[in-house]
């Protein structure tokens, strides 16, 4: 996806839901224990190879704005390029249900691997931080359109693979969630928060690799790269 990093449709549309319904909580992001889950992604940026120093500048001012806020640390950071298998529709699965699950990695590495290889390393620039209603999200431009053709590639080869991946779809738009909400926060966080997004953009990322992720519990807290899929050093 090229373009800007979130239009001005897209933004209107953001405020508008916030004012009509409030913030809300994500009933996945809980204290403790974490579900259990099952899911499988290819994804780029696991973590995000931003200055870390930086990263953990932002996170740290996010999470002073309001005590409901879970701030990714680092390590959970990525960007999904591709949601294959969803973790919300695997909580707490079953041994005969994970191990159907794990089958499907083998198939996904062989379809995967020669369309990365034909794709060439690019940049993704990342913008400032966007309120949504259950999460804080960094806006992401890729001028190069890699992604968006690695999509159009890669889609077709995977929803022959297996109904699983039938209703496999892109996100909406390239993005790096920062932050999800325990509990809805508290009066002036809007405000709040737009004076501190103002600052906090990270700058840019060059992607190397596509990644085949599994996620064992949400949103990417844990979980394992099960398959790497180098890009040429020069972009295409």
């Amino acid at each position: 996806m090229t373009g800007d990093f979130l239009g001005d449709d897209e933004r209107r549309a953001l405020r508008a839901e916030i004012a009509a319904h409030g913030l809300e909580a994500d009933p996945f992001v809980v204290p403790n224990p974490w579900v259990r889950t099952w899911g499988l992604n290819l994804a780029v940026g696991w973590p995000l190879p931003v200055d870390l120093p930086a990263y953990d500048r932002l996170a740290g001012e996010l999470a002073a704005l309001d005590p409901g806020l879970f701030v990714y640390p680092h390590r959970q950071t990525h960007v999904t390029v591709l949601t294959l298998v969803s973790f919300k529709e695997h909580v707490e699965p079953s041994l005969a249900e994970t191990r159907a699950l794990v089958d499907l990695i083998p198939l996904v590495s062989a379809a995967v691997a020669p369309v990365a290889g034909e794709l060439g390393s690019f940049e993704l620039e990342l913008g400032a931080p966007v309120l949504a209603r259950r999460a804080v999200f960094i806006p992401i431009r890729e001028r190069e359109g890699a992604l968006a053709r690695f999509r159009a590639a890669i889609l077709p080869a995977l929803r022959a693979l297996s109904p699983l991946f039938q209703r496999c779809q892109p996100p909406r738009a390239v993005h790096a969630t920062l932050a999800r909400f325990r509990v809805a926060p508290g009066p002036g966080f809007v405000e709040r928060f737009e004076e501190c997004a103002a600052g906090g953009v990270l700058g840019s990322a060059r992607v190397s690799s596509i990644q085949l992720t599994t996620e064992t519990q949400p949103y990417m807290r844990e979980g394992q790269v099960v398959g790497l899929f180098p890009l040429s050093a020069a972009p295409r």
